[in-house]
């Protein structure tokens, strides 16, 4: 269904219709789906300060409107109907919806250039830069520090989180878990990051050729008989050299091509 007659939205006023006519129809159009020609008369009457019975049907005027008769009941072509126009309305709003998302999730969504950009990162990070060093203080069972001979404690050297990098760097780590040793940290694997950036820049070759060296495999479709049958038997050498039982190039085991073990 078209969305314009005449250049003009199916939803705003058309150059066949009165103000009254138009009027009518904006009743119409600001229900909620399924629309009722019925209701925009209720609603409208409602808002004169006319309180009726919720059943009130429209009067022939609305309905030659809605429907685009005439007050002979003759029908007028080439006009949408309120159905039309109001489905074209609700087809706008879904648009105008969609293209917002769509705004939303293009600023969200990464480009190339950000997805190679974040590759790299996890393809050069070093783990040092998550981790710092701590002295620990040597203690007794009962809690006393060890003191050495110049009665300074007595120490030793343990790994530790950096947080302040994991909190800045944070799209670079992978997990972060606790055991009984103190936390884990695990990157994301570099090594395929770089592998997923050379891909992008065509660094690696992945073909396998399957066109006997490069040559196109000729089609048994127009094989006379005589090359039909020697493609046949070359495909049968094949077969053979692959079971272990006779040489690609064809040679015989046996020169009287009689078989070996008799």
């Amino acid at each position: 269904m078209a969305i314009k007659v005449n250049d003009q939205k199916l939803w705003e006023r058309q150059p066949w219709e009165s103000a009254a006519d138009f009027r009518s129809f904006q009743y119409y159009l600001r229900q909620e789906p399924p629309r009722s020609i019925d209701e925009a008369y209720r609603i409208y009457r409602n808002e004169k300060g006319i309180i009726e019975e919720t059943n009130k049907r429209a009067p022939g005027t609305w309905l030659n409107r809605a429907y685009n008769f005439t007050s002979a009941s003759q029908k007028i072509l080439d006009r949408p109907s309120w159905k039309d126009r109001a489905i074209a309305w609700d087809n706008h709003l879904a648009d105008v919806a969609n293209a917002a998302v769509e705004r939303r999730w293009a600023k969200e969504a990464m480009g190339k250039i950000e997805v190679l950009g974040r590759l790299s990162e996890q393809g050069r990070v070093n783990i040092s830069i998550f981790l710092t060093t701590k002295l620990i203080p040597y203690r007794t069972k009962e809690g006393e520090l060890i003191l050495d001979k110049d009665d300074n404690p007595m120490t030793y050297e343990t790994m530790d989180i950096n947080w302040e990098n994991v909190n800045k760097y944070g799209h670079l780590v992978k997990s972060i878990s606790s055991t009984q040793y103190g936390p884990k940290l695990e990157l994301h694997d570099g090594q395929a990051a770089l592998v997923h950036v050379g891909r992008n820049l065509k660094l690696f070759t992945d073909n396998v050729d399957v066109t006997s060296a490069g040559k196109k495999i000729q089609s048994s479709e127009n094989l006379s008989d005589d090359q039909f049958r020697a493609t046949l038997a070359n495909a049968a050498k094949i077969g053979l050299a692959i079971a272990g039982r006779e040489s690609i190039s064809g040679t015989d085991t046996n020169s009287s091509g009689s078989d070996s073990e008799g």
